[in-house]
């Protein structure tokens, strides 16, 4: 299964590339935020009943926290799919794009888990979609587009490291 390409933005320097993928990046991971936000504030004020019941809080959790851990995964294997045609790639470029079409599967998938886990806790009101919803913001720092890491994925040489570090433009 090939998935679609995600159309590469324009850039001219690796400050420009760093920074619209660190938009994308943060921008995923905010999005669930704020209902979680409302959903835990609410929790605190006392509003403790589930939507659908106590009863199916069982089911609920086993089967939100199975695909949300599923979709961590799924956005793991994905992107050590995408990111394999790197060794054939011998422009700077290409491998930036290339880079910034896996990542983005990847945060695709854990915004997904981080979703699931703010659903849970809407419907179940329970502390574990709490410690889910924490642990995957802790994945996603880990994760998070740092020139370091992008250096050492993609296998920069000394010359596109000092293209990169001295904001010189990408041929």
């Amino acid at each position: 299964m090939n998935l679609p390409r995600i159309k590469p933005f324009s850039y001219k320097t690796a400050d420009q590339y760093y920074f619209k993928l660190s938009l994308i990046f943060y921008l995923l991971a905010a999005v669930p935020m704020v209902p979680f936000i409302i959903v835990y504030l609410q929790m605190q004020e006392g509003e403790l009943t589930p939507p659908l019941g106590a009863e199916l809080n069982a089911t609920i959790t086993a089967i939100l926290a199975v695909f949300a851990f599923g979709n961590v995964v799924l956005g793991m294997r994905l992107y050590k799919k995408e990111i394999q045609p790197l060794k054939s790639l011998t422009s700077l470029r290409d491998r930036l794009d290339l880079f910034l079409h896996a990542s983005v599967v990847q945060y695709s998938c854990m915004e997904a888990a981080t979703i699931m886990a703010v659903a849970g806790l809407y419907l179940t009101r329970m502390t574990f979609f709490v410690l889910l919803y924490l642990g995957m913001l802790i994945i996603f720092a880990q994760v998070r587009p740092e020139m370091r890491r992008i250096s050492k994925q993609l296998k920069m040489t000394k010359e596109e490291e000092d293209i990169v570090y001295q904001k010189k433009d990408i041929d």
